[in-house]
């Protein structure tokens, strides 16, 4: 019966760390994507940050914010927009 509960208990702190986890995640303002959807690359976008049009690679930047992707042209553009993004979203 021990063995039993000793278990149950680890069970239950398991699933309790994936829903504290998953609730994390939703209601993080910034995610990380781990790869670029193939669909994406090669699309022209604009950098959030410098206003430039450039070509999305495996090798892009990007930040989910409020569940938006942003890609930036350079590794440059990155840190600012996540320190200020919605500087660099008025511009939308």
């Amino acid at each position: 019966m021990r063995r039993l509960n000793q278990i149950l208990l680890v069970l239950i702190l398991a699933l309790g760390g994936l829903v504290s986890l998953s609730f994390m995640e939703k209601n993080s303002t910034f995610a990380a994507e781990k790869e670029t959807p193939y669909s994406t690359l090669g699309n022209k976008v604009v950098c959030p940050v410098t206003g430039g049009l450039f070509n999305i690679t495996e090798k892009s930047e990007k930040s989910v914010y409020l569940g938006k992707v942003y890609y930036f042209c350079c590794p440059g553009c990155k840190t600012p927009f996540e320190k200020n993004p919605d500087k660099y979203l008025k511009k939308e």
